[in-house]
């Protein structure tokens, strides 16, 4: 396998349309010449350690071009959104054996226990003699922090293959000119928007907003999807070019999807699955107004790799699929058979793959996913606090609208003053809406925690 192969197609993007835009966000800019340049210059330095390197920052061009000469250099990039906590930020340098941390935006103190590259620092380091791609380096492309049962960030190393692979896959979504995307780039979700747009030599228009420009594609969670739609102006008459709507992370509610097809009339809309452990998603399904009854498939039987459904449960193995998490002690038996079994239930049905709910133990929230275990070993930690056990309340459409804690003190504490101390440590998403005071945690007979 050629691990360089990314970087040369970004490369030979660059050849094609240098004075093209590569990437914009927030009124900043970065051609494909631009790109190649400065992450050739900046590659150039960090071929001189094989670590893996933390990028922290939000969605300026400098991500981009750091995750660019990350993947040149042969150096796996660890993806932390300015949303994250700095001790949390700490916490995942120090779990993912980062030997630097690039800051494309200020905000970090310097405490991260390893070298850091101050915004100033790196456009000094652009102006290096710059370097081609290089085949040699780590297998990983990249290393993404989910939520973990333990209580600690679960790493999740993800190969330049499987990276490759999934470009070649999504590129038969995703064939448009000028591409929208929404997620954090600390959510698996953005290597959606990312990777098979650059290798392609498009345009990558990232906000944080619903879309203003009229693009080709747009990618996003059901939720944010649905959020967009409640304004009559993400409609045909506005956005005439777009083509393609791809909604990954959590279920797609039939009526989102109607609502959509009300809005653009012939738009394509895709649903897609994949947990982050399979390098984005590994199946997808085209969805059609036709067949807005009952359960949206998520899969047609054309993968990324191997899907199937074993004993109910869904098991991904294959070119996609991580071999494990980074830290070994937190495997259990998800990885598995050559193999990484999902927790997601599913079923076949008529040659489409269908999503039948989660096992215990963990959530998707606004597109993430969110080990309760772990906001209630957090919660613990707070002199005060006895007892306490974390819920998802679902809204309408069966999807997590919030989370909420029942806590058991035995000393005075406030909710404010409880997501005060998690803001410190969780990233926002993680933080219970609703925090109830209760004098021992709900329980049903069957030991089950009541709502």
């Amino acid at each position: 396998m050629n691990y360089s192969d990314i970087p040369e197609k970004i490369l030979l993007a660059a050849k094609k349309f240098p004075m093209r835009s590569a990437y914009e966000y927030n009124g900043s800019f970065v051609t494909y010449n631009e790109l190649v340049k400065k992450a050739g210059g900046l590659a150039a330095y960090l071929c001189r350690n094989s670590s893996p390197v933390l990028i922290y920052g939000h969605k300026s061009p400098d991500f981009i071009i750091a995750v660019s000469a990350c993947l040149i250099a042969g150096r796996s990039f660890v993806p932390c959104d300015i949303s994250i906590p700095r001790e949390r930020v700490k916490r995942i340098a120090a779990l993912s054996g980062a030997g630097l941390v690039i800051c494309t935006e200020k905000g970090l103190s310097g405490d991260m226990n390893v070298p850091e590259i101050s915004v100033e620092e790196l456009q000094k380091l652009y102006e290096n003699k710059g370097i081609s791609p290089v085949s040699e380096g780590d297998e990983n492309a990249y290393i993404i922090f989910t939520s973990g049962s333990t209580g600690e960030p679960k790493g999740i190393p993800v190969r330049r293959e499987s990276l490759q692979n999934f470009c070649g896959y999504a590129e038969r979504f995703l064939k448009n000119d000028v591409h929208t995307g929404h997620a954090l780039f600390s959510f698996d979700l953005s290597v959606a928007d990312i990777f098979p747009v650059l290798t392609q030599g498009h345009t990558l228009i990232e906000t944080d907003a619903p879309p203003e420009k009229d693009t080709g594609s747009f990618v996003c969670t059901p939720t944010f999807l649905r959020l967009c739609l409640l304004s009559e102006g993400f409609s045909r008459v506005n956005f005439p070019s777009l083509e393609t709507i791809l909604c990954c992370g959590e279920v797609l509610p039939c009526e989102t999807a109607r609502k959509c097809f009300e809005h653009f009339g012939d738009i394509r809309l895709i649903n897609a699955y994949g947990p982050a452990e399979c390098c984005c998603f590994v199946t997808a399904y085209e969805v059609t107004i036709d067949g807005l009854s009952g359960d949206i498939p998520i899969g047609d039987g054309n993968n990324a790799c191997n899907v199937e459904v074993r004993e109910g449960e869904i098991f991904i193995s294959g070119i996609s699929a991580a071999r494990g998490y980074l830290d070994p002690s937190m495997q259990s038996d998800s990885f598995r058979d050559n193999g990484y079994y999902t927790g997601d239930m599913g079923e076949f049905r008529e040659g489409k793959l269908y999503f039948m709910g989660r096992k215990n133990g963990f959530v998707k929230y606004s597109g993430f996913r969110v080990e309760l275990s772990e906001i209630e070993g957090e919660i613990l930690k707070i002199n005060g606090i006895s007892d306490c056990a974390c819920v998802s309340l679902p809204d309408s459409f069966g999807q997590a609208r919030c989370i909420k804690a029942y806590v058991v003190t035995n000393a005075p504490i406030s909710a404010e003053e409880i997501k005060k101390y998690l803001a410190l440590r969780l990233p926002r998403y993680m933080i219970p809406k609703v925090i109830e005071f209760v004098s021992s945690v709900p329980m049903t007979a069957n030991g089950k925690l009541r709502i």
